[in-house]
């Protein structure tokens, strides 16, 4: 399967704090996409999630750098 160089962030509705920070966190940067989730009905129990943009499976380095820097900003404290 092809590699996607672009990756969305979803953040929890219920994590306006957390959306602000990685979107500070990932400004600079034009293949990350930070976005707060819009379900309603059945919003989901994550606080973020890494999604490829597009089909495909995103790149492992990218998908590696943007789960690292989640795991700062979770464990660093917001």
């Amino acid at each position: 399967m092809a590699e996607v160089s672009e990756c969305l962030v979803i953040v929890s509705r219920d994590e306006p704090e957390l959306y602000v920070k990685l979107s500070s966190v990932f400004a600079d940067d034009p293949r990350v996409v930070v976005r707060s989730e819009r379900r309603i009905i059945r919003p989901t129990v994550f606080e973020a999630a890494v999604f490829p943009v597009g089909r495909g499976e995103l790149a492992a380095g990218l998908r590696a750098y943007v789960e690292d820097r989640l795991r700062q900003v979770l464990l660093g404290g917001r």
